[in-house]
């Protein structure tokens, strides 16, 4: 049996979990002061939280008072809360799977091939750029069911 090390450096607020991780198969419960459980798989790139309204899979995700929304880059005040895609579609107060970094592959996704695709109200994605609010570029399309996540600090416009 070989053993690993394992470097896991976690940050909660009151609206924000940040969770870097070195790789590992091991998984990394995480229990915040709101009694909100995170479960973070190390070496996967993803986590899995609990929703705080009904979400779709590939809505982009931000994390507020403990819970997962859909990301809305209109609002300012959302300045580097998107931390990732959803996998999977959950009803308010079920857990989902969010995709923090790397490649998410989603039959019928219909993402545009080849461009850049930007953060839109709504957790949606877009490959125009907004003009107000908050430029957040999440991912590269692959192709039209492939995203590359890969999120960028976003920019005050």
């Amino acid at each position: 049996m070989s053993s690993e090390l394992i470097e896991v450096s976690v940050e909660l607020t009151d609206d924000r979990i940040e969770a870097d991780l070195e790789l590992s198969d091991e998984q990394i419960n995480v229990e915040s002061e709101l009694q909100t459980s995170v479960t973070v798989n190390a070496g996967t790139d993803k986590m899995t939280i609990t929703a705080g309204e009904n979400i779709s899979s590939s809505n982009v995700i931000m994390i507020k008072d403990g819970l997962a929304y859909k990301y809305q880059p209109s609002d300012v005040a959302n300045y580097g809360k998107a931390v990732g895609i959803a996998k999977n579609a959950v009803s308010a107060g079920g857990q989902v799977n969010i995709i923090l970094g790397g490649k998410l592959s989603l039959s019928g996704w219909g993402l545009t091939a080849d461009e850049i695709h930007y953060a839109i109200d709504d957790g949606g994605l877009s490959t125009t750029p907004p003009t107000t609010g908050l430029l957040s570029q999440i991912g590269y399309a692959k192709d039209t069911d492939t995203l590359i996540i890969e999120i960028n600090e976003p920019i005050i416009i």
